[in-house]
């Protein structure tokens, strides 16, 4: 019947085998108590066997608490370089912008320029457009 059930959960198609494979474990381990009652009397609890058997379970949850600490702060860390690195990508994306616009302003200002009489201005302002589209590329990096 278990299986049953096990089977009609969809994987997940970004969980790795290795993954899988522990969760499969764990399903498979936990199958032996399926059947036991989860209410103890205080008969039960005087048993050294069940004293044993919960004194093992705690400290192989401690274990694995402890473990999965490791893996929150481990988190919390790569999450806050996650963030600084998307900030950077988003400022590197508004320079790129800025220095395509200059560069394609400034080449259309410079192409334009010997078209009109009074060309020293609209020049001055193509190559000014240039030289800040190239220094927003250089910003960049």
């Amino acid at each position: 019947m278990a299986e049953e059930v096990n089977n009609l959960v969809p994987e997940d198609p970004g969980e790795g085998s290795r993954q899988r494979h522990q969760r499969q474990q764990k399903e498979r381990h936990r199958q032996a108590l399926q059947g036991i009652t989860r209410e103890l009397s205080d008969e039960d609890f005087a048993s050294p066997v069940v004293q044993k058997f919960l004194l093992d379970e705690i400290e192989r949850l401690d274990i694995e608490n402890h473990e999965l600490n490791k893996y929150r702060d481990q988190f919390h860390v790569e999450n806050k370089k996650v963030a600084v690195l998307e900030e950077k990508i988003k400022t590197n994306i508004a320079f790129e912008v800025i220095s395509i616009a200059c560069l394609t302003i400034g080449a259309a200002a410079v192409g334009y320029a010997p078209a009109q009489p009074d060309n020293g201005i609209i020049l001055a302002l193509g190559i000014i457009l240039i030289l800040g589209g190239i220094a927003a590329k250089v910003r960049r990096w």
